[in-house]
């Protein structure tokens, strides 16, 4: 399964990596978040530990279409998961 993450407050690189960062069947191929310098670091972090580079984004509807997820972990700011959530599924992109 190819996921994006979107958000990479607390909840995206602490709870759901940690969920997720040992799992064969997944393989986070983008991550989206506001905040370039977090984005950034982030990237880099994931980089160093197993030497994949993934692809970034500031803005989730450009992860969601050029990333080539099957599905998308959202962690964004509360009042952003509506929208966020609906773009996904609107282009049959599974939500967790």
């Amino acid at each position: 399964m190819k996921l994006a993450l979107i958000g990479l407050g607390q909840r995206g690189t602490r709870l759901y990596y940690a969920a997720i960062k040992d799992r064969a069947d997944v393989e986070i191929v983008a991550l989206c978040d506001n905040y370039e310098k977090r984005l950034g670091e982030f990237a880099a972090m994931l980089e160093k530990e197993d030497g994949k580079k993934r692809l970034t984004y500031t803005d989730y509807r450009k992860c969601i279409d050029e990333s080539g997820c099957d599905c998308v972990m959202v962690s964004a700011a509360w009042d952003a998961h509506i929208e966020i959530t609906m773009y996904a599924m609107e282009r049959k992109v599974a939500v967790g």
